[in-house]
């Protein structure tokens, strides 16, 4: 078993520092140690402001070197799957940022190559999983207080709002933007999709999701990344559950005629940092004190739905799933 974890990045624009700055400075039993980047910007700051061991221009050369552990992929999108196998055939346990392609075929032959190779850890992102707020609202799912899910509603803003980030352009702004709601929608239902349809009005995107009981789900994607006020509001048939983004530590819940009551939820800053929660659960899988439960067929179910998105928009007409689910 590994004590400590020497880990590399690949990728260090403006995602890429924001994580190497968590990994250096708060992720404990993590030691980065090297980096790569492909401009002359990024190599200075791996070797001057982060003071890696090794520093180099060509990724390849990082994954090669014997004395890292874990590589961590902030490449471009659509280089993303291609880098990220190449490091787990090298045996290295990888992390991954959203998304983990921008096609599904990508993303495909990435799982197959992470699961071709089960001793070594392949972790890609959805750190909202991990946001102790958002356990709370599946806890109160779980236990039936509000009954079955009725409906959910949200935004493209919503998770944005609670941890605001750089975001690599993919080429859709519905791989951009729209992922980490996705994914809440399939995590708190436990379900697939059945059928979207996607409504533009000027530049933002209306849509809504049926899951498999029946559930309707509308998310607007916004065209833009801007940080702004929303919420997270799930109806059920006993109860609704409603969580805002500018006030993540409140979660405002109703039970059948109950009125509107306030249950407060307390957490320090650091365990509010969904980033540096999902850094941590890394190591801890590393370490063999967790089980992985943010694994790259969920990343993958999510951005299914995103080009499914794109699709519907294109046709104008509603896209399904019977067929295939």
């Amino acid at each position: 078993m590994l004590y400590n974890v020497k880990a590399g990045i690949i990728g260090l624009d403006e995602l890429g520092r924001q994580y190497a700055n968590l990994l250096k400075y708060h992720v404990k039993e993590l030691n980065l140690i090297g980096g790569s980047g492909r401009t002359q910007k990024e190599l200075l700051f791996a070797k001057n402001e982060l003071s890696l061991e090794y520093v180099y221009p060509d990724y390849h050369q990082l994954i090669e070197n014997h004395d890292i552990d874990a590589i961590f992929v902030f490449c471009p999108p659509d280089q993303k799957s291609f880098v990220t196998s190449k490091a787990i055939e090298a045996g290295k346990h990888v992390f991954i940022d959203t998304p983990i392609a921008t096609n599904v075929e990508d993303a495909k032959f990435l799982i197959k190559t992470a699961e071709s190779h089960p001793s070594q850890i392949s972790m890609a992102g959805f750190p909202f999983r991990l946001n102790s707020s958002l356990n709370r609202v599946k806890e109160f799912i779980e236990l039936g207080k509000i009954g079955l899910i009725k409906s959910i509603t949200t935004d493209s803003a919503f998770t944005h709002g609670i941890s605001s980030r750089y975001v690599q352009p993919s080429g859709s702004f519905f791989i951009d933007y729209s992922l980490n709601e996705i994914d809440l929608i399939l995590w708190l239902t436990g379900e697939n999709i059945k059928w979207i349809q996607t409504n533009m009005v000027h530049s933002d995107a209306h849509v809504r999701m049926l899951t498999e009981s029946g559930a309707l789900c509308d998310l607007t994607v916004f065209g833009h990344n801007e940080r702004q006020d929303s919420s997270l509001v799930i109806r059920g048939t006993d109860g609704i559950i409603k969580l805002d983004n500018y006030n993540p530590f409140v979660l405002d819940y109703s039970s059948g005629q109950d009125k509107l009551s306030k249950r407060i939820f307390v957490a320090d800053d650091i365990e509010m940092d969904n980033d540096y929660l999902h850094l941590k659960h890394f190591v801890d899988v590393i370490m063999g004190r967790a089980s992985n439960t943010l694994k790259l067929r969920s990343n993958s179910k999510a951005l299914e739905y995103a080009i499914a998105m794109e699709k519907s928009k294109v046709l104008n007409q509603a896209v399904s799933f019977e067929e295939k689910h």
